[in-house]
């Protein structure tokens, strides 16, 4: 459920390159703060902004003619695509300001994934005027920006949170399950007919019972398995605990996980009664069991919720300190790379 953060992801991390553009070229789009912005530069953000105005308009409609905000399409991608670039240039200067370096390990790890998805990327970049070496650029900005944030933010950090506002927020925002699946697909990937999903479905309400009436969850859930396993035509060992045992958490507001059963485990109490839900192709039988049994568990969960706990503060006060920066834009270039000409 959770993606351990070693770099703060903004907005696009690796899918977005720089376009260097076709036919005519300027040296410099924008100013910002006195960082003079090339094409392949400005491109790259504009492409960022008009991704975003894409997703926030009806599909097969014009984005560019299209009202966002309230603001006409074009408009809105011109003033994103300032807002991405002050956002480039603030980690640019930030980094510099703390005294950050990237290290050589760092730095191999940035060319390595570069060079990776840029044999995915190549064949359209290249057709639009997109060089490696501007991709690189950006690999290494949003590597900057998550040090950035780590640094401010991680352990030992000038804001890093304490551990009872970590445990809050993982107690408010996170529960954790433990439970084991029960197929609803025979062996030939198949759903089961309706008789033997209902005789599935009996098999779980059999586990439910007894495992609430206080029987070992490993002798239930290797009886159960071996019952379900029969009725969908599986021939499998299932003494091993990890041959389907399940754990993980359960996010509040996610929305990858049936709504039904989000709902369903916060009405739970922490090792109390158990419950199963259908989860697309499985019934999954489940406790909410305690969160984080260990104190390594909670440290690692500390990471994979930093992101979530200080991403939005984090970005607000990128967006208040690089406001104050100067903007100066050529008007022929920024009418010359007009969000028009995006493939």
């Amino acid at each position: 459920m959770f993606k351990k953060i070693t770099a703060l992801a903004l907005t696009i991390a690796l899918a977005v390159a720089g376009f260097t553009g076709c036919g005519k070229n300027y040296d410099s789009v924008v100013t910002i703060d006195g960082v003079s912005i090339t094409a392949g530069e400005y491109l790259n953000a504009q492409l960022q902004a008009y991704t975003k105005a894409s997703q926030k308009v009806e599909s097969g409609k014009d984005v560019l003619k299209e009202k966002i905000d309230e603001i006409n399409g074009e408009e809105w991608i011109h003033q994103e695509t300032i807002k991405n670039l002050k956002a480039y240039v603030w980690a640019e200067k930030k980094y510099e300001e703390m005294g950050l370096t990237l290290s050589q390990e760092t730095t191999d790890y940035a060319n390595q994934s570069a060079e990776m998805y840029w044999e995915y990327l190549k064949e359209k970049y290249t057709e639009n005027g997109v060089g490696l070496e501007t991709y690189k650029k950006f690999v290494v900005n949003n590597i900057k920006a998550g040090e950035i944030f780590n640094t401010v933010y991680g352990e030992n950090g000038e804001k890093s949170p304490s551990n009872e506002e970590y445990a809050e927020y993982i107690n408010t925002n996170f529960a954790k399950v433990k439970g084991f699946s029960v197929p609803k697909k025979g062996k030939d990937n198949k759903f089961l007919d309706e008789e033997n999903l209902i005789k599935m479905s009996n098999i779980c309400d059999e586990a439910i019972e007894r495992l609430n009436n206080g029987e070992d969850f490993e002798t239930v859930r290797i009886d159960i398995m071996t019952k379900a396993g029969e009725l969908a035509g599986v021939e499998k060992d299932y003494s091993d605990a990890t041959s389907n045992t399940q754990e993980f958490y359960v996010p509040k507001n996610s929305e990858q996980l049936p709504q039904l059963f989000v709902a369903n485990v916060y009405t739970l109490e922490e090792n109390g009664e158990y419950l199963y839900d259908e989860i697309e192709d499985e019934f999954m039988i489940y406790q909410r069991v305690t969160n984080y049994a260990s104190d390594e568990e909670f440290e690692n969960l500390k990471m994979s919720v930093l992101n979530d706990m200080k991403g939005e503060e984090f970005t607000k006060s990128i967006e208040e300190e690089s406001a104050l920066y100067e903007i100066s834009e050529d008007a022929a270039a920024v009418k010359y790379y007009s969000p028009s000409k995006i493939k």
